[in-house]
């Protein structure tokens, strides 16, 4: 027997916010593609974010099909990938005041 204890009703966001314009942005520049915008078919904290009214959106490396599971793991060229992307993301986000500003070469 089941009980259902909680749940939260799915939720979309529109492609046209700005995060996920700069996020393919980033795909783009740390790939040399965008990426592939879909549903996520499990609960994340974006859900949370949403419900406050703040638009979310789930990003990461690894397959959900092995999350929380014994054989859990992320490809390690999956982690460098996402890592190259949100370099790129957050210098997008950071850019102007950092970049005009800084003589530092670890900046965006």
């Amino acid at each position: 027997k089941w009980e259902i204890l909680d749940t939260s009703p799915p939720f979309a966001v529109s492609h046209d916010l700005q995060v996920i314009k700069k996020l393919q942005k980033g795909a783009k520049a740390a790939l040399g593609r965008s990426l592939e915008l879909g549903g996520f078919k499990s609960w994340s904290d974006a859900e949370n974010f949403v419900a406050a009214g703040f638009p979310a959106i789930v990003f990461g490396p690894g397959k959900l099909a092995v999350a929380h599971t014994p054989f859990e793991h992320i490809d390690l060229e999956e982690v460098k990938q996402a890592t190259n992307i949100l370099y790129h993301l957050f210098c997008d986000y950071l850019e102007s005041p950092l970049k005009k500003n800084s003589s530092d070469k670890n900046t965006c």
